[in-house]
């Protein structure tokens, strides 16, 4: 299981399982920056803000990502929207994912196979 982040201009950092894992065990906290999400995968909508904390928490845990972690974090900076995109490499149609902000994550990282 591998993510893309993605900003609302399609720029994007690609994480490979390892790294995934990482995030996605650092989302499971009261610092969860995520606002909409599919139950069925690791897809999401993340507040930018937050997202930016948690990878902030991150360096000091996961030193031996730092340069990912910049990455990300320049990502979010240098995004003009409140809104950063997780899109989980997988085959998942994302069949009970329907609050309204699922088409603004379907619009930005091109994935047809969300049903509405």
């Amino acid at each position: 299981m591998a993510l893309k982040i993605l900003d609302s201009a399609r720029n994007s950092v690609e994480l490979d399982q390892n790294q995934s894992q990482i995030l996605l065990k650092s989302m499971k906290s009261e610092s969860d920056p995520r606002i909409s999400a599919c139950i069925e995968c690791n897809s999401a909508v993340v507040a930018t803000e937050p997202f930016l904390n948690l990878i902030d928490e991150l360096s000091t845990s996961y030193a031996g990502e730092i340069e990912k972690l910049r990455e990300l974090t320049e990502l979010g900076e240098n995004s003009d929207a409140v809104h950063l995109y997780i899109l989980e490499d997988n085959e998942c149609v994302h069949l009970l994912w329907r609050d309204p902000i699922a088409a603004e994550w379907t619009e930005v990282t091109g994935e047809k196979r969300l049903h509405h």
